[in-house]
């Protein structure tokens, strides 16, 4: 590809001086343009707090988005743009490698030194050497009991190291060099590739080695998964750079049988009717190692998902004190007794003390807002619809209305704060009509007078099937769209 007139004339008898270093400046350029493209989408500060990004993100999308007549390809960008700056760890690798950085994890090839500056392309004459390597990433994985503790973990870590740094002569430590290729009659193109000599790092080190070096890594009480820790000047030992350091990610195992809440530790608790009643007393192994003896108190009735709560016995606070600690949740889970257990004879024993026994009142049912309710309008400054009843027939719940459909046939759309539920009244029970002579033959509706019928309940394993409201034919296929009520505005 052409490089701009600078180089384009630049192989060519009575070139425009200074077309090398001009080149040189132009690579610069588009490497740094590359690290700052994301943030000018996003139209930010390359150093800007990572809480910002969130805020400029939305802004841009709500500006960008096509159903608000926005550029779609602009939105596209934005959320590209989100996706990579949004990410903390992402944010990082672009900042230092670019887009290129991103795509391939950033990780350091060992077998290429200058991936260890996080360089890639050549320093360019004038460019500052990197002041220290790449830091060296490694995972460690802990249990809650660690997250507990606070324990020392090893890990092995492979350390660069040599004795003496040099700069490569033939491309001037840039790590490219510069190629011309005749494109046509009197027509030079000028590109540039990796130096052959250094492989496109710009330096050379005398005495690489590899060594294999276990690292103490103290994980501090409270740590959360994901926790980043920093342990400085333990990295890559280079020439004429300060000491790398090693970045450890914490990773922390799923428990058998507690959940981690933050500093919070859940567990659930199958308990039989009889513990749920009579009492329970049972034992857990806390992730200290404490075995905890959790008793039910005097007069204590557990009911089906209730929850308790231990204080205390949560995990330690990161940063907090030894007594900085959350609690532990149980949820209690009661298991019935198996039908076939329970004979006549306790059946008969167990409805004389249970039927002693106080229960706690029933909740009476009230209807709520919904399709098919009757409703009155109040508070409304229109005194032509104040006090109207209606029947609400859809709901527009973006903009908390509800569609109503009052008793003249008009349509409108209101408030829910200014809907009244109309209490139905009871009705009347409808009496079976007599037979009359000649009505032996005639056909009756068995379901329309059906009363006093003992029916049984079915246990049900599983999500059960909805039943279809109607029957399909070749006649009705259209019964399923979707007939929305264009409503009204008041």
């Amino acid at each position: 590809m052409f490089g701009g007139f600078e180089q384009f004339f630049g192989g060519m008898p009575g070139g425009m001086p200074g077309h090398q270093g001009g080149g040189r400046r132009r690579a610069q350029s588009e490497d740094n343009e590359d690290r700052e493209a994301l943030y000018k989408t996003l139209a930010l500060e390359k150093g800007c707090p990572q809480r910002d990004i969130k805020k400029a993100y939305f802004k841009m999308a709500r500006k960008h988005h096509p159903d608000k007549g926005g550029d779609e390809a602009q939105f596209k960008e934005c959320q590209k743009a989100y996706e990579i700056l949004g990410d903390a760890q992402k944010r990082d690798l672009y900042d230092k490698f670019g887009m290129k950085g991103v795509e391939s994890g950033g990780a350091p090839d060992p077998s290429n030194i200058f991936d260890l500056f996080g360089g890639g392309g050549g320093r360019g004459r004038g460019q500052r050497a990197p002041q220290k390597p790449e830091p060296i990433t490694k995972s460690v994985e802990i249990s809650l009991s660690d997250v507990w503790s606070g324990p020392s973990k090893v890990v092995m870590c492979k350390i660069m190291s040599a004795s003496e740094r040099t700069e490569c002569m033939t491309c001037d430590g840039r790590g490219v060099v510069m190629q011309q290729v005749r494109a046509g009659p009197g027509m030079i193109m000028q590109t540039q590739r990796p130096c052959p000599k250094c492989g496109g790092q710009g330096v050379d080190f005398t005495n690489m080695k590899k060594t294999m070096k276990k690292v103490n890594v103290n994980i501090p009480h409270g740590v959360k998964h994901a926790d980043k820790i920093k342990i400085s000047g333990e990295g890559h030992s280079l020439p004429q750079m300060e000491r790398g350091d090693i970045i450890i990610s914490v990773r922390v195992k799923k428990h058998p049988v507690f959940e981690r809440l933050g500093a919070d530790l859940a567990m659930k608790k199958d308990i039989t009717l009889l513990e749920a009643l009579c009492g329970y007393s049972f034992k857990v192994v806390h992730v200290s190692g404490a075995v905890l003896t959790v008793k039910s108190a005097q007069g204590e009735v557990v009911s089906p998902n209730q929850l308790r709560k231990i204080e205390g016995w949560g995990l330690k606070q990161k940063n907090g004190g030894p007594y900085s600690r959350g609690h532990l949740y149980v949820k209690f889970n009661i298991k019935f007794p198996v039908a076939a257990s329970i004979k006549p004879k306790m059946m008969k024993d167990l409805r004389s003390v249970l039927g002693k026994l106080e229960y706690p009142a029933s909740k009476v049912e009230k209807v709520t807002l919904g399709v098919g309710v009757r409703v009155k309008l109040v508070n409304l400054n229109n005194a032509e619809f104040n006090g109207k009843n209606g029947t609400i027939i859809a709901s527009e719940q973006n903009r908390g209305r509800w569609a109503l459909e009052l008793e003249n046939g008009k349509q409108v759309a209101v408030p829910e704060r200014c809907l009244q539920i109309v209490e139905d009244e009871p009705e009347a029970k409808s009496k079976k009509p007599k037979k009359s002579k000649g009505d032996d033959d005639m056909e009756e509706d068995e379901d329309d007078y059906v009363e006093n019928e003992e029916v049984e309940a079915v246990i049900v394993e599983g999500e059960p099937e909805t039943t279809p409201a109607a029957i399909k034919s070749q006649y009705d296929e259209d019964e399923d769209e979707d007939r929305r009520v264009e409503c009204k505005q008041m």
